[in-house]
């Protein structure tokens, strides 16, 4: 195809085209490419000083910032006819997606807690660091992969993340020991929570613990918590007042039966 008909081409797919001169001086470009750098016409001006990035070679991946949360990226051109000389046609794309997506891994990939996405499908999506040094998993492992083939439970309780799609709610404060697929076993707990937009669950999320590395106060009450759980099919509308002594700590916890989950619970020095 001649470049004319590339660049129309182009911007019907949504992408932006413009065909430069060795000086940067703009011979060319299509209505994309016009509306991404916010230009009237473009031809016979300079590129702009915000899009000078799209200039430097393909290989340097580098992310023009045009406006506010406004991205274009540089991507490979199709084989065109008809270039002239001195010149060469520069294509780009809508980055937004791409820079909100590595932002939010690298804030992801900075935080104590474990993480791990997976979307509506339970296939896993993205781990950031924190859980791939508490699984002994690779993100290029395991992304892509279903949640069970990963993951196996080491109790009848099931993974919480299926469960969590499946019933399109959250689990809070969980406690969960699971197998993974190279042997590891781990003991965690964690909040999980389903994805949605406009009432559709596209995945969900689970941020962990590992119950080993919890301060001795903070297991202790989780363990309450499971005991009071086995005791739940016992207790009919009971309210049940557990209190125990740690070191120089008085913890207190109440469960009432009507509420399963709710846990009122308080610390004072002796």
């Amino acid at each position: 195809m001649k470049w004319q008909e590339v660049m129309t081409f182009l911007s019907g797919l949504g992408m932006g085209a413009m065909l430069v001169q060795k000086n940067g001086i703009i011979a060319a470009i299509n209505e994309v490419g016009k509306s991404f750098l916010a230009m009237s016409e473009g031809v016979g001006t300079p590129v702009p000083d915000n899009a000078r990035p799209l200039l430097l070679p393909l290989k340097d991946k580098q992310i023009a910032h045009i406006a506010f949360e406004k991205w274009v990226r540089r991507v490979k051109c199709p084989l065109v006819q008809g270039i002239p000389e001195g010149m060469e046609l520069i294509v780009f794309r809508d980055a937004a997606c791409d820079v909100y997506r590595e932002m939010f891994q690298n804030v992801l990939n900075r935080i104590s807690e474990s993480v791990i996405l997976c979307d509506e499908k339970e296939q896993i999506l993205f781990l950031n660091d924190a859980a791939v040094r508490m699984d002994s998993l690779l993100n290029e492992t395991v992304v892509g992969k279903s949640m069970d083939e990963v993951y196996k439970s080491e109790s009848d309780m099931p993974l919480l993340l299926p469960k969590v799609l499946k019933a399109e709610k959250p689990y809070l404060n969980q406690r969960q020991q699971y197998e993974t697929f190279n042997g590891k076993e781990v003991d965690i707990v964690s909040d999980n929570y389903p994805i949605f937009k406009n009432s559709q669950v596209l995945g969900a999320y689970s941020v962990m613990e590992d119950f080993s590395q919890l301060d001795s106060l903070h297991r202790k009450i989780l363990e309450l918590q499971d005991e009071l759980l086995r005791q739940d099919a016992q207790i009919k509308g009971k309210k049940v007042t557990i209190v125990c002594s740690m070191q120089n700590t008085i913890l207190k916890i109440s469960f009432h039966q009507a509420i399963p989950c709710a846990f009122l619970w308080t610390a004072a020095s002796r």
